[in-house]
């Protein structure tokens, strides 16, 4: 009774409680963001696919995972909480270089994307050049002779 040990104000459980619900939380967190990794990773473009279709789906996943883009989600946790456990950095790690093969696939997709428009631009470019100088021989022919003279 009279020691000052016995006096329990709960605060060393409110640190371990607390501490605990923000494990959950980080699991919760790293969870969400490996399936939508797996996700992403797991799609892919068949020779005539629609790429378009692809980036849209890669672009959703990109979204939620451009945190692990940059090096600042090593500084995510505030200085008051406790450094992350090496599984956790592990995790990390794993979701950054999975994160950045998305954006990798992502950016192949959208250009070759703009290659083949380029390509279609460029025909039609061609052909349109190739009529009108026909049109043009043509009316210096025999019937555009009298205007040209």
């Amino acid at each position: 009774f009279g020691s000052k040990n016995a006096k329990n104000d709960g605060t060393n459980d409110d640190v371990n409680f607390s501490s605990q619900q923000r494990e959950r939380h980080r699991n919760a967190n790293y969870s969400k963001d490996i399936k939508t990794a797996l996700d992403a990773l797991q799609l892919s473009c068949p020779p005539k696919g629609s790429r378009e279709h692809f980036v849209e789906q890669s672009a959703s996943a990109l979204s939620k995972l451009s945190h692990y883009l940059t090096d600042n989600y090593k500084d995510q946790n505030s200085k008051n909480t406790p450094p992350l456990s090496i599984q956790h950095q592990n995790i990390q790690l794993l979701l950054h270089h999975a994160t950045k093969l998305i954006e990798l696939r992502t950016l192949d997709s959208l250009l070759r994307i703009l290659r083949d428009r380029h390509i279609i631009v460029a025909t039609r470019l061609r052909r349109t050049r190739s009529h009108w100088k026909w049109r043009l021989k043509l009316s210096r022919g025999r019937f555009g002779r009298g205007f040209y003279r």
